[in-house]
């Protein structure tokens, strides 16, 4: 990878305040990128910002709302807009998980899930892409997960993770016309705050023993693998997921 390519370069990260957002977002940054970090509340993505451009020399922009209201995410994109006048890389990270089994959970829980997971996902894509469409040119990396594959306890999350996969591949297929990639990455177990509420002592140590590689993943490691998928190594894959899940599911 070019250390150089990302340098002048805009990326959106949404859910980018915490766990794989932030790491990725720091990673862009390092490697010259301006950035818009978008979050639920403003406290954690200001210090971030701040961090950023303190150590990295790179403009950065705080946005806030909630990834599944249609008028927040506009006012936000509006303000990137404004900021930046462009969009080269969006990574749609934002999500939630709410780990129960579908006698527990109820409708308002399911549509919970599915509107920040799945729809939110939607939303950032399609005012992602008006933008990228204007420059002919872009790359959108949305998060699925392993459960998309093999299921797991919380249904709502796994249905909207697989739905990602099936947004990603309708997307690159109408996009590829106009010079935009749309890659997915599915982890597998990952020690985010996400994750360490939702596990038990007894299901990180199942996942861990259930992983050939006997660990849990760190968030950087998955952001190495985002920022691969927009960088120029990756120009010939869209409409693909890249499994990282250090051998818990074998594809």
């Amino acid at each position: 990878m070019n250390n150089q390519e990302f340098s002048g370069k805009v990326a959106l990260v949404t859910g980018g305040s915490r766990g794989i957002g932030k790491a990725t977002a720091i990673k862009l940054a390092s490697l010259g990128c301006d950035l818009a970090i978008l979050a639920r509340t403003s406290i954690e993505v200001n210090d971030l910002s701040m961090e950023l451009k303190k150590n990295f020399g790179v403009r950065c922009l705080s946005l806030t709302g909630d990834v599944s209201n249609w008028k927040e995410m506009n006012a936000q994109f509006l303000k990137l807009t404004q900021e930046f006048g462009r969009l080269d890389i969006l990574i749609n990270v934002a999500g939630i998980n709410i780990p129960k089994s579908i006698t527990e959970t109820s409708l308002e829980e399911w549509n919970k899930v599915i509107a920040v997971n799945l729809t939110g996902t939607f939303i950032c894509c399609k005012l992602g892409t008006e933008l990228m469409m204007k420059r002919n040119s872009g790359v959108i990396i949305n998060i699925s997960s392993v459960q998309s594959r093999v299921g797991g306890r919380s249904v709502q999350y796994s249905a909207s993770k697989a739905g990602i996969e099936g947004l990603t591949k309708s997307l690159a297929r109408q996009l590829a016309s106009n010079n935009i990639r749309i890659v997915s990455v599915a982890p597998g177990g990952t020690d985010t705050d996400m994750a360490r509420k939702s596990w038990s002592k007894e299901t990180r140590e199942r996942l861990i023993q259930q992983t050939l590689l006997n660990r849990i993943a760190e968030p950087e490691e998955i952001a190495s693998v985002i920022v691969f998928a927009a960088s120029s190594d990756a120009s010939y894959i869209t409409g693909s997921t890249i499994h990282v899940n250090g051998g818990f599911h074998l594809d």
